[in-house]
């Protein structure tokens, strides 16, 4: 191939020469520079060249063959140079096998074409490779004929006759090659109107464009696999059905289907038994309607060996009805529960910024907690809105966003389990440590940040360097923004970048909860062993323990994701849908829950009643204990400077001091 400086440098499918000697070079003999013409000018052998021009400036594209001759060029004799042919060859290497739809490996494949369809022929071949994809009103069909029934024109188009009349194949959509294991036959794969190719043969959907399947991946990439599906004739009896194989010459192939499809598994289940017909309709004995057309179903080759999936495989079309009922019925439910939640996001986030009592180290891990799941739900708001109008860079940007934050949230309520169990789980002295509490909080508060910060924005590095330097099989990689503005329902790339940092995150808040609540129990249980000798109903205190305990169990276990649980485990089973709505639902108003729990409390009523000038709701006051407590009992409860707002601490006013968490 030649550059624009005149350079030759190595082409993927250089120019060929065909019939006689090639003398390789550029004109030596030029006094002046050289000029573009036709290849086919008639000039002296050694004043001209033929080749690929891969310089755009000179008008001819990339891939364009040109021929060059002396600027200064005034001498003319009768040599014409060859006229150049262009070949669309349909496999790169080898040739091509109709039964299987293959290409088959051979050497000097090149060779063979050339030599049956140019014969004696002097010219120049350049070589393209390949199929276009066929339009979705067209259909894919092959038909072999012999070497004399094929000519190849020079413009490209080539001339076909065949049983059903002269095909003029003039654009890109079509290929040709030599006949695997035959000596002079040629196999034309073109594209054609629906309407002929099914009207004369039978025609068969295919999910994947030709060239592609489903290897290792569930979403069509380029595959070098056989599609030869086997056809069946099927006749009904009183008892069923009896079938045998039959063989079909020729059938068209479709790739038009486009709906939310599911796989048939017979391997699994006999309800997913399905045989091709001999029509091209598919038979599936358990379906209500057994006889689909390809406007319902299409085959592919898949292979997936860690499920055991080996062959050609059947989708399924869910019912419309079904699919626009579902969808608009899960889309307003979400919809609506985003907008809700964003609204008591804000609301929470606002008062606990308006409130400084409220900021302390819980506090500002809440607040933390509260901005990153806002910002996650209005990210999927307005990915989940506008994902018909969004480019794809958006798309793909808006996903990586909402990867973010929902990490972040997920980090920061690893970090608030993790708060309140290092304070009812670990008895600690109020002195520990250099600085006073509130520079210690300072620190506390950073190594937090630092962590529920910093590790969402590396796990959402690695996963857009995953995939867009393409460093994952196709199974594993997110695929972002290529169907959806997040991960693609077609690979596993959820379960690897989303789901397995999370799953981990909510495994710990669940044992953190198990482990501060045993804590929290002894806590109680030595608090009212010192209170053995008090006066007062025991029954009530017992009533008012219990009661206090399944309050902080509730507050936790909400805290603690067990909404985001039920999503996990939804998201890997199809049955029942219910169970789709119910975890859809739940996480969408999670922040109302939070607001709930963390701002419907008397005690932040009244403090942000008091810090907006509502001064008549009355003084804050804490819990009247002298019910429960005798004139005797040395002890009183005070407030801990405790970074949660749900701990106390019980101090000896007469001798030394101790401290002991508690929950009350």
């Amino acid at each position: 191939m030649v550059t624009g400086d005149f350079e030759c440098h190595v082409a993927a499918s250089p120019l060929h020469a065909h019939g006689a000697q090639v003398r390789h070079g550029l004109p030596e003999s030029c006094n002046t520079s050289l000029i573009a013409v036709k290849p086919s000018t008639v000039l002296p052998v050694s004043r001209y060249c033929i080749d690929k021009v891969e310089d755009e400036s000179e008008g001819a594209g990339l891939t364009s063959v040109v021929g060059f001759v002396c600027a200064d060029e005034d001498s003319v004799r009768s040599v014409t140079s060859p006229n150049v042919m262009t070949v669309k060859k349909c496999c790169v290497n080898g040739t091509y096998d109709p039964g299987d739809r293959i290409c088959r490996d051979i050497t000097h494949g090149k060779e063979k074409l050339e030599n049956i369809i140019l014969r004696d022929s002097v010219c120049f071949i350049n070589f393209e490779y390949g199929l276009s994809e066929c339009r979705p009103n067209e259909a894919l069909a092959i038909t072999v004929v012999d070497t004399g029934q094929i000519e190849l024109l020079d413009n490209g188009s080539v001339l076909v006759n065949t049983s059903e009349g002269i095909l003029m194949l003039d654009d890109e959509a079509f290929c040709m090659d030599a006949v695997a294991n035959s000596s002079g036959s040629v196999v034309v794969k073109y594209c054609q109107s629906v309407e002929t190719a099914c009207r004369r043969r039978p025609c068969v959907q295919k999910c994947c464009p030709d060239g592609r399947g489903m290897i290792h991946s569930k979403s069509c990439t380029p595959s070098d696999f056989d599609f030869n599906p086997q056809f069946y004739n099927i006749v009904s009896t009183n008892g069923g059905f009896e079938r045998t194989q039959a063989t079909v010459p020729s059938f068209a192939v479709l790739s038009n289907l486009n709906c939310d499809k599911f796989i048939l598994r017979p391997e699994a289940t006999d309800g997913d038994i399905s045989y091709l017909e001999v029509d091209g309709r598919l038979y599936v004995p358990k379906h209500k309607d057994p006889h689909l057309t390809t406007d319902m179903y299409c085959l592919e080759k898949v292979t997936f060996p860690e499920e055991d999936m080996e062959g050609i495989y059947a989708f399924l079309c869910f019912p419309e009805d079904d699919v626009e009922e579902d969808t608009s019925l899960q889309f307003i439910l979400c919809s609506l529960g985003l907008i809700t939640s964003s609204v008591f996001l804000l609301a929470t986030f606002l008062v606990y910024a308006c409130v400084p009592s409220l900021q302390n180290l819980h506090g500002k891990t809440l607040m933390c907690h509260v901005v990153s799941l806002f910002a996650a739900y209005v990210c999927l708001s307005v990915a989940q809105l506008g994902s018909d109008h969004l480019d794809f860079f958006f798309c793909a940007a808006m996903g990586y966003c909402i990867l973010l934050t929902f990490l972040a949230a997920f980090s920061w309520l690893n970090i608030m389990c993790f708060d309140i169990w290092w304070t009812f789980g670990v008895i600690r002295s109020m002195s520990q440590g250099g600085g006073s509490r509130k520079q210690r909080e300072r620190r506390r508060f950073i190594a937090y940040s630092i962590y529920a910060w910093g590790l969402p924005s590396v796990l959402t590095a690695i996963t857009a360097a995953v995939d867009v330097l393409d460093l994952s099989p196709a199974t594993l990689k997110p695929d972002m923004g290529v169907h959806y503005c997040w991960f693609s329902k077609m690979t596993y790339g959820i379960a690897v970048y989303f789901f397995g940092p999370v799953s981990p995150m909510i495994t710990c808040n669940v044992v953190l909860f198990v482990l501060t609540a045993r804590s929290c129990s002894k806590v109680k249980a030595e608090i009212y062993r010192m209170q053995q000798n008090s006066i007062g109903d025991r029954c009530k205190r017992r009533y008012q323990a219990d009661k206090n305990k399944l309050i902080m169990n509730a507050k936790l276990f909400v805290v603690m994701g067990v909404t985001w649980t039920l999503e996990i485990v939804s998201s890997f089973l199809t049955e029942p849908p219910w169970i789709w709505y119910l975890s859809d639902a739940a996480n969408a108003l999670q922040g109302a829950l939070i607001f709930c729990i963390f701002v419907l409390k008397r005690k932040v009523i009244r403090t942000l009643a008091h810090q907006l000038g509502f001064r008549n709701l009355g003084q804050i006051t804490r819990p009247n204990t002298a019910e429960h407590l005798t004139c005797y009992d040395p002890y009183r409860v005070r407030k801990a400077s405790s970074n949660s707002t749900l701990c106390t601490t019980i101090t000896d006013t007469r001798s030394a001091r101790f401290t002991s968490s508690s929950c009350t």
